[in-house]
């Protein structure tokens, strides 16, 4: 009897070690991803623990803000150069199932990570090819946040990047009267449009 438990166990144990996802963020992918994402997936500091926390605006985004950090990983791996063109649609795509599920589960106008998440899940769905989703992820994460700049550019980039200039600099212009702090940024971002013609 002992002996079947502990082959039960021994299954269990070996279902559960080939279930692991090695995409998932771990040490050696913490350089690459925001520092909270650590203190998220690998808390050893209780301060920073609740540094992040309280930033993050509360437990229902720090609860969720795993899945971003996952995101986040799965992103940065199908931009890298090394990696089979077969394998981007696959990790955008998880990518955006990620992001989805942190827009679902953590309150929209409730963490200051939204803008962020919307910016980064419409930079997937733009190598997906999918330009109307990408357009309204951009635009979501400027109606949440409008007086930061990380939405304007990134949409501003992806019209620049089809030759829709016009767009790109109407873009811009907005950023400019709606955001703070980041004036210079967008000045030079618009400066660079318009050296290119």
């Amino acid at each position: 009897m002992l002996r079947a438990i502990i082959l039960v166990l021994g299954v269990g144990l070996t279902v559960s070690a080939s279930a692991y996802d090695p995409s998932w963020p771990g040490p050696k992918d913490f350089p690459f991803l925001p520092p909270w994402c650590k203190a998220r997936l690998a808390p050893s500091n209780k301060a920073e623990v609740d540094l992040w926390y309280a930033r993050m605006g509360g437990d229902k985004a720090w609860s969720h803000s795993h899945h971003y950090c996952a995101g986040l990983n799965f992103l940065r791996r199908a931009g890298q150069p090394q990696r089979e063109k077969s394998d981007r649609p696959n990790l955008l795509q998880q990518a955006i199932n990620e992001f989805d599920y942190m827009i679902q589960h953590a309150e929209p106008n409730g963490s200051p990570l939204m803008p962020e998440v919307y910016v980064n899940r419409g930079k997937a769905f733009d190598g997906l090819n999918k330009s109307g989703e990408a357009i309204r992820s951009f635009s979501r994460a400027i109606e949440l946040r409008p007086d930061w700049p990380g939405g304007y550019v990134a949409l501003a980039d992806f019209y620049a990047q089809r030759g829709m200039k016009d767009d790109a600099r109407t873009t811009l212009k907005e950023g400019l009267q709606r955001s703070t702090g980041a004036e210079e940024l967008l000045r030079a971002r618009l400066a660079a449009l318009d050296k290119k013609g």
